[in-house]
């Protein structure tokens, strides 16, 4: 609702307002517009998670301890961290994600979220390249994008055009425009190309998770790298 809110209507008035503000308080100085932030590393676990359609929305308990990447894992101690036997546990809201001060989950620690050993007062602002490795490799990252995905597969098809509709709706809140209707696609159509070139089984990509059966494996792996790369859009991770 607020990205909707917060969009141009496409008046000329709109318009000429904004670049009006651009260039009269380049610095938000004045307040003219709301200054462009990035969503804290929670928000953004939880954003992936509810697009996905994978949130839970139990509310209330103990914290929960979601599953590690399995390099962290290596390092740990016994018990250091014990994954959470309920695997919709797994998906809770990031303000019941366990806490330990001695280890802070992946996302938050690359997203600035404070050390728990010190007192801070305010939370960093970084950006830096493991921000967007971790995003665009992580098992989270893509387990999202698989279900997102999937979620498109189901109602979409192999409709190109209509899986950009669903996605553009679901995860940004808006119609794609007539460019990226055309652009879209033809990613699409060029990844698909690429994953046959390589020859990989069914068994190395990344699918959909889709209750609908996928004919074309290439076809539905390409739909999952498209939500990948949604997700790691300025337009995803910030708010104007």
């Amino acid at each position: 609702v607020y990205r909707q809110a917060g969009q141009f209507n496409g008046s000329q008035a709109s318009e000429s307002a904004w670049k009006r503000s651009l260039k009269e308080d380049p610095d938000v100085s004045l307040l003219s517009r709301f200054p462009r932030q990035r969503l804290d590393a929670e928000v953004i676990r939880d954003a992936m998670l509810a697009v996905s359609g994978k949130l839970s929305e139990n509310s209330g308990g103990r914290g929960v301890m979601p599953p590690l990447p399995r390099e962290l894992r290596a390092t740990l101690l016994k018990d250091q961290w014990k994954t959470s036997a309920n695997v919709e546990d797994h998906n809770r809201r990031s303000i019941y994600v366990f806490a330990r001060r001695n280890l802070r989950y992946p996302l938050f620690d690359v997203f600035d979220r404070p050390d728990a050993n010190t007192s801070c007062s305010r939370r960093g602002n970084s950006t830096t390249a493991p921000q967007s490795l971790l995003m665009m490799n992580s098992e989270s990252s893509l387990k999202c994008a698989q279900e997102l995905a999937g979620l498109i597969w189901d109602q979409a098809g192999e409709n190109e055009v209509q899986q950009v509709k669903l996605l553009f709706r679901r995860a940004l809140g808006r119609m794609p425009t007539d460019n990226e209707l055309d652009e879209m696609p033809r990613f699409l159509s060029t990844q698909q190309k690429i994953l046959a070139q390589e020859q990989r089984s069914a068994g190395e990509l990344l699918l959909p998770l889709s209750e609908t059966p996928i004919k074309n494996a290439y076809a539905g792996a390409a739909l999952t790298d498209l939500c990948l790369a949604i997700f790691n859009t300025s337009e995803f991770l910030y708010v104007d």
